[in-house]
């Protein structure tokens, strides 16, 4: 095991996105979405993707769509859901929101 260091205090999300490649996501205890990137060979530090609607209310899901992508997702405390992409090891987008009145868990799956 080697520590990367860390901002986490719950529910990390790990998506392999390409040959070798990992995207690690978490919660920071400022409840911030940060991501840590594994390019192959080192670590990323971790940066924020500055995620705006806090509080959250839902773990982080993650799914790669396609080879060198990442979707996220995650629902926030007035069951909005929300989405974020990451493309190519370049930095995250803008959280987008999609709406919606979810009250419950839910997952995401590639197509």
């Amino acid at each position: 095991w080697n520590r990367i260091g860390g901002v986490s205090f719950s529910n990390q999300e790990a998506v392999a996105y390409d040959d070798g490649k990992l995207v690690v996501l978490t919660f920071g205890t400022d409840g911030e979405v940060y991501f840590n990137n594994w390019n192959g060979s080192v670590w990323s530090d971790w940066q924020r993707t500055y995620w705006s609607a806090k509080p959250v209310r839902s773990s982080i899901k993650a799914v790669k769509p396609r080879k060198g992508e990442v979707y996220a997702f995650l629902v926030d405390v007035n069951g909005h859901l929300w989405f974020n992409s990451y493309s190519g090891g370049s930095a995250w987008g803008r959280w987008e929101n999609l709406g919606g009145n979810l009250t419950g868990e839910f997952d995401v799956v590639s197509w």
